[in-house]
C-alpha cells in the first residue's frame, strides 16, 4: 500500500503526557497525548486510504530545540516514533522518504510512506543500513569524504582550525558497507550551519551511547 499521511481522524482518546518527549538532537515537546486512527490520502485520488489503528500522537503546547518548531515527528527506530508505529500497525512497513524544501520557499514538502517511498529517479543512489551503537539514529558505512574534488582522508585527531579555509564547496559522502557504493553530494546549506557572523560550523558530529 502506498499513501501520504495528510490528516488525522477526529476519533481519539485524550491523555495528558506524563513526561516530555525528547529527540536525539536534544529537542523536545510537551502537551496532550492522544491515541487514535490516522488516515492517509493517496496522491492520485481524494478518497482516504490506509487507516491505521491505535497510533499515539500529541498536540504540543511546549517545544524546545535549536530552532523554532510547531512540534516533533519521530522517524527513528524508537517505540514511539511515527515510523515504528506505522510499521507495526499497518501494511506500510517502515519505509519512508521525504524531500524538504528550504524555509524560504512557500510550498509544502513531500513525505512518503510505503511503496510510494521508493526513490527510482535517475541518479538515485542507495546503500544498506547497518547496526549502530545508538538506536535513535540510522547508521551507514562512510568510506570517505570529498570536499569539492579533493578526497579527505581519515585523521586520528581533529583537524586544526587553522587549516580551515573560508570557502564552502560541495561535500560528497561516499557510502559503502557491502551493498554497493552510493555517493551523496551535500550543498553548503545542507552540511553547515552559521553559529554567528563569520563563523561557519560543519553540521556533522560523532555519536556514542552516552552522547547520542
Amino acid at each position: 500500500m502506498a499513501t501520504r499521511l495528510r490528516w488525522w481522524r477526529r476519533r481519539a482518546t485524550r491523555q495528558q503526557w506524563g513526561e516530555d518527549l525528547r529527540a536525539g538532537s536534544g529537542g523536545g515537546a510537551a502537551g496532550e497525548r492522544r491515541a487514535g486512527s490516522p488516515a492517509g490520502r493517496h496522491p492520485r485520488g481524494p478518497r482516504p486510504r490506509g487507516g491505521v489503528c491505535s497510533v499515539k500522537f500529541g498536540c504540543s503546547t511546549t517545544t524546545a530545540g535549536s530552532f523554532p518548531a510547531d512540534g516533533l515527528v519521530g522517524l527513528s527506530g524508537d517505540a514511539v516514533s511515527l515510523v515504528t508505529q506505522l510499521g507495526g500497525e499497518a501494511s506500510l512497513g517502515r519505509r519512508f522518504s521525504y524531500c524538504l524544501v528550504p524555509h524560504s520557499v512557500n510550498t509544502s514538502s513531500a513525505f512518503n510512506f510505503g511503496t510510494l517511498a521508493n526513490v527510482t529517479e535517475l541518479g538515485a543512489a542507495s546503500t544498506p543500513l547497518v547496526a549502530g551503537d545508538v538506536d535513535t539514529y540510522y547508521t551507514v558505512v562512510l568510506d570517505f569524504v570529498k570536499v569539492g574534488n579533493k578526497t579527505v582522508h581519515r585523521r586520528r585527531a581533529p583537524a586544526s582550525s587553522k587549516q580551515t579555509e573560508q570557502a564552502s564547496p560541495d561535500l560528497t559522502l561516499e557510502f559503502g558497507g557491502g551493498g554497493g557504493r552510493a555517493a551523496v553530494a551535500l550543498k553548503p546549506e545542507n552540511a553547515s550551519v552559521t553559529v554567528q557572523e563569520g563563523t561557519l560550523c560543519l553540521a556533522i558530529v560523532a555519536t556514542t551511547k552516552q552522547q547520542p
